[in-house]
């Protein structure tokens, strides 16, 4: 998925990005929260700040 906004984390466990940035989903297993990975780094980050496009695939 490509980031809409940046999200800086609050809590341990979540995932900080930037926007413009390519997150690769591992989990979907929340309503709103999915799990996913980026530089290196996982945590859980809120949905509708991302965008899910298929040229990304």
């Amino acid at each position: 998925v490509r980031a809409l906004h940046p999200f800086e984390s609050l809590e341990p466990g979540e995932l900080t990005f930037d926007k413009g940035d390519i997150i690769k989903v591992v989990d979907r297993g929340y309503k709103d929260w999915w799990r996913g990975q980026l530089k290196g780094r996982t945590g859980i980050f809120p949905v509708n700040y991302v965008v899910c496009s298929i040229y990304l695939l």
